[in-house]
């Protein structure tokens, strides 16, 4: 799946996404909040500025990705992690 993709079924109501593979997707500034992208390949994805805010990332291959500025209020992170900002 490519990220133009993603953004477009985001945009019509889907957010699950569990195990996709769209590693080096730019993303950068996206609004993908309550998103499901649990066992997902985001290798050297680009994710900067995005709102990932209440996501679900646990599996998720984060390898190399860029999260700098990201907004992850009560995301679950790969390991399970919620982060609260």
């Amino acid at each position: 799946m490519t990220a133009e993709e993603l953004l477009d079924r985001y945009a019509a109501g889907k957010r699950g996404f569990s195990g996709i593979n769209i590693r080096e997707a730019h993303l950068e500034g996206a609004v993908l909040t309550g998103i499901n992208l649990s066992r997902a390949n985001l290798q050297v994805a680009n994710l900067k500025n995005a709102i990932l805010d209440s996501a679900n990332l646990r599996g998720a291959d984060l390898t190399g990705i860029e999260l700098s500025g990201c907004y992850l209020d009560d995301t679950i992170m790969p390991n399970g992690d919620i982060i609260s900002e």
